[in-house]
């Protein structure tokens, strides 16, 4: 019996050297600060619908999509102590400019599983993604977005910054949340709910199957087409800018338009007899319902 648990003694200091060393080999790879040269490339493995979180001071993130169970990682630095951070596994993996004192910059390029979720929280810089078709949640206080996407549930919060928006073709309608202070919007494509807020900055529409579509601004101009689902609810409401709105020809619906002080037209009927509701309402701008 001694003999017998010497032996197993002595296979185990292997195994254990040989676990440890597993693991390294999994995690240094996602290691990048040690970085000296101010730029890196990696390429590390992501599950086809994982999340990549990315939290960025100061710089750019660019995120393309390819249809592969892996993240390929280029990151740029530069003028100040800021490194980038990876961490992470095959479900979840994290990006993070790191700074430990001075003030730099970090440009993020990316591609990722094209079914991946993002997440980027930005304090100022640009923020661009294409072709991706898993949810994305972005935050940014300074910078613009600009998104070409086919994403099923997009939430944004911005402060100051333009956003483009377009959902690519053959996409499902997606389900839109944007917050905005400051920064014209533009929204593309099929959208099936929508929820958009903003204080200033015109909103700018071409926007097809919407189910519901709710806009509210206090001082931006709303413009531009809808091709409405059947029984849809539209719903804008400006406090001091003007409201200017196509539909097609065929919509068929209540309508209801008031201003307190603008001028106030519309090509269709008060009650055009189908299921759906447009309400557009202006304190101080005009309000004008087109048929296209």
């Amino acid at each position: 019996m001694a003999r017998l648990d010497a032996d197993r003694k002595a296979v185990a200091g292997p195994i254990i050297v040989l676990s440890l060393a597993v693991v390294y080999l999994l995690v240094v790879p996602l290691q990048a600060t040690d970085e000296a040269d101010g730029r890196l490339r990696r390429t590390v493995p992501l599950a086809a619908d994982g999340r990549v979180e990315i939290e960025l001071f100061a710089g750019s993130v660019e995120v393309g999509a390819w249809d592969r169970s892996e993240v390929e990682i280029e990151a740029r630095w530069g003028g100040g102590d800021l490194r980038p951070d990876i961490e992470g596994d095959s479900r979840i993996l994290q990006l993070e400019s790191r700074t430990g004192g001075a003030p730099g910059w970090t440009q993020f390029t990316l591609r990722l599983p094209r079914a991946a979720q993002l997440e980027v929280d930005s304090v100022t810089g640009s923020i661009e993604v294409d072709g991706l078709r898993g949810a994305l949640d972005l935050e940014s206080v300074s910078g613009a977005l600009t998104l070409r996407v086919a994403s099923p549930r997009i939430a944004i919060e911005a402060v100051t910054g333009a956003l483009d928006l377009e959902i690519q073709a053959g996409a499902p309608p997606a389900r839109l949340e944007v917050e905005s202070v400051s920064g014209p919007i533009r929204l593309a494509g099929a959208f099936d709910d929508v929820d958009l807020e903003s204080v200033n900055g015109r909103v700018t529409l071409d926007v097809r199957r919407a189910r519901r579509l709710a806009v509210e601004t206090v001082s931006g101009r709303v413009v531009g087409t809808v091709e409405p689902a059947d029984g849809t609810t539209i719903d804008i409401e400006s406090h001091a800018g003007a409201i200017d709105l196509t539909l097609p020809d065929g919509f068929a619906g209540l309508v209801d338009l008031s201003s307190i002080v603008g001028r106030v037209a519309t090509d269709f009927p008060a009650d055009g007899g189908g299921a759906g509701v447009v309400r557009l309402e202006s304190w101080s701008g005009s309000v004008r319902l087109r048929r296209r």
